[in-house]
């Protein structure tokens, strides 16, 4: 959901090349905005990716609102805890981590 910069060099020291073996598929941030991010959301889960990736605490929300079953990953620093995104940080539970 957020275009981040992966480095293709660290993805390739662990034996992944993007378009042979992983296939990186990049969105733009919707700076915020709600509808953008469920729309992009909803592309995630009808694409059937294997990990959504986001930058902030409102993207994941959306996210996990548009999938149970596709894990998250947090890119950025919060409290998930606080927001009731995870049960904790040990056992976060449900398919969203950090």
């Amino acid at each position: 959901m957020l275009r981040a910069r992966c480095s293709s060099e660290g993805l390739r020291e662990t034996g992944y090349v993007d378009g042979r073996n992983i296939q990186l598929v990049y969105r733009t941030s919707a700076q915020g905005e709600l509808e953008p991010l469920r729309l992009l959301a909803r592309e995630a889960v009808r694409l059937e990716v294997n990990i959504v990736v986001v930058g902030d605490m409102v993207a994941v929300q959306v996210a996990k609102d548009a999938t149970q079953s596709i894990p998250i990953v947090v890119a950025v620093s919060g409290d998930p805890v606080s927001l009731g995104l995870v049960h904790s940080l040990a056992h976060p539970g449900g398919n969203v981590t950090g």
